[in-house]
C-alpha cells in the first residue's frame, strides 16, 4: 500500500531492462503512481521497452508510443529519445527530466502565436483531448482550432465542426 516503495522496487527491476518492467515503470510515470508525473521519463521508458520486446509482451506497445508522441511537443520527444539512448541495462534508470512536467500545449501555441497553422491545429487537439496531466479546455480548443480552420487546415475545421455541434467551448450550432 505504498505507491512510492512499489515505483522504487520496480525501478530496481526495471533497470535490468525488462520490457514488461519498463513499460509498467512508464505506466507509473504517466499516471503518477508513486513518483511526480513526466511524460518524457513515460515515453523514454516505452520507448525502451519497445526495443526489447519479445512475442510475449505487449503488442500495444507501438500504439502506446505512437499516440503518447503525439501528445508531447518536440523539445519533449527530443529528451525522451535523448534519454532512451544513452541508458545502459543494468544501470540505475533516470529519475527526473527537464521537460516531462511541461504542458507540451505551451510549446505548441507559442509556434502558433509565430504563425505556425499546424500548431494552432495540435494545440487546439490537446485542449480538446484529455491526457494524463492535461484537462480538457473547449474554449482554448475552439480558439486554436478556429485559427487552423480559418488558415485551410481540413481537420481543425472538422475538429471545430464537432465543437459547434456538441456546443463545447462555443454556441451549440447544428
Amino acid at each position: 500500500n505504498n505507491p512510492e516503495q512499489a515505483t522504487f522496487w520496480l525501478a530496481k527491476v526495471a533497470a535490468v531492462g525488462g520490457a514488461s518492467d519498463l513499460s509498467r515503470l512508464a505506466t507509473r510515470y504517466q499516471r503518477a503512481e508513486g513518483v511526480p508525473y513526466d511524460r518524457v521519463l513515460s515515453y523514454a521508458f516505452n520507448l525502451l521497452a519497445s526495443r526489447r520486446v519479445t512475442k510475449d509482451d505487449s503488442e500495444d506497445l507501438p500504439k502506446r508510443l505512437a499516440r503518447d508522441a503525439n501528445e508531447m511537443s518536440p523539445e519533449q520527444l527530443a529528451e525522451a529519445e535523448r534519454i532512451a539512448a544513452s541508458w545502459k541495462p543494468g544501470t540505475p534508470l533516470p529519475t527526473t527530466s527537464e521537460t516531462g512536467r511541461r504542458d507540451p500545449r505551451d510549446w505548441y501555441k507559442a509556434a502558433a502565436q509565430a504563425g505556425d497553422l499546424n500548431a494552432a491545429h495540435k494545440a487546439g487537439t490537446l485542449y480538446w483531448k484529455f491526457d494524463y496531466g492535461m484537462q480538457v479546455d473547449y474554449v482554448q480548443a475552439a480558439f486554436w482550432l478556429r485559427k487552423a480552420a480559418q488558415g485551410g487546415i481540413a481537420d481543425a475545421q472538422y475538429q471545430l465542426s464537432r465543437l459547434y455541434a456538441m456546443g463545447e467551448g462555443v454556441p451549440a450550432d447544428y
